[in-house]
């Protein structure tokens, strides 16, 4: 015999069958993903994840430029150690076996030797600068040398003056190539220069002191022969078949212009 149910726990729900309660399971959920998908439809959820992948991809770039920043950061501190280490092993090698006194000293003269190099350079560089401010001024540059032509016509004395305010002094002539150098700028020029050579005490003598290893002498040159001073040089205008022989014994009172010559010694002229 089967126990009584008390009144108490009896349902008054007549229980559905299972068939139903999934069909309307089923019925539910699709409810519910249609209003999800009504929600998504409306302008103001698609502004919002609008918003929220913009905002999203910003926050993705930021996170790969550090990410590259951190790399090269990196990279860097790696290139700067290895430096360091190969310079150490360098020193190392160098310096084995020496006294931290001999270590300081060589040291102090690889220095002094970089020193002594840099300023050359700046040197260096520093007389190139000038020189290219002159050939742009129209200075003249050949064999080592750079040479200005004086146009003002004045005699000796003046045409040394007008040398030394352009801190140069007059040509002086060395070589057979100098020679026939400035025969072809007088020949340009069609007028006759002073160059630095006078005559002191019965001696010819350049402007610096020095005697000249040859002399290119026009014929019938040096005249004068008799006075020991005050007897200059002017190199002549003189067509081609006649050089390198041009020059003229000239009283030094006479006015012509000059070639004025700055000594450059660099390999750039």
């Amino acid at each position: 015999m089967a126990p009584k149910v008390p009144d108490n726990l009896k349902s008054h729900k007549k229980p559905e069958e299972p068939g139903k309660a999934a069909e309307k399971g089923a019925q539910g959920t699709k409810a519910l993903w249609e209003d999800v998908k009504q929600k998504l439809a409306s302008p103001r959820i698609q502004q919002a994840t609008i918003w929220m992948s913009g905002l999203l991809f910003i926050v993705a770039v930021m996170l790969i430029g550090l990410y590259v920043f951190k790399l090269n950061n990196i990279t860097e501190k790696y290139r700067a150690a290895t430096k360091i280490h190969r310079f150490m092993q360098n020193y190392n090698e160098t310096f084995k076996g020496k006294n931290p006194s001999q270590t300081l000293r060589a040291i102090n003269d690889e220095w002094r030797r970089l020193k002594d190099l840099y300023d050359k350079n700046n040197e260096l560089r520093k007389s190139i600068n000038e020189i290219m401010t002159r050939i742009a001024e129209g200075w003249i540059p050949f064999g080592g040398h750079l040479y200005f032509f004086q146009s003002r016509e004045v005699a000796l004395f003046s045409a040394k003056h007008l040398c030394n305010e352009i801190q140069t002094d007059l040509v002086e002539i060395h070589s057979d190539a100098e020679q026939n150098f400035l025969a072809q700028q007088v020949y340009r020029i069609q007028k006759g220069c002073w160059i630095g050579l006078e005559k002191q005490d019965n001696v010819w003598r350049w402007k610096t002191g020095g005697t000249p290893k040859k002399f290119y002498w026009s014929p019938g040159h040096p005249w004068f022969l008799d006075e020991p001073r005050d007897i200059c040089v002017l190199m002549r205008v003189c067509p081609e078949a006649e050089r390198p022989n041009c020059w003229n014994a000239m009283k030094c009172g006479g006015n012509y212009p000059s070639f004025c010559m700055l000594k450059a010694d660099t390999q750039w002229l």
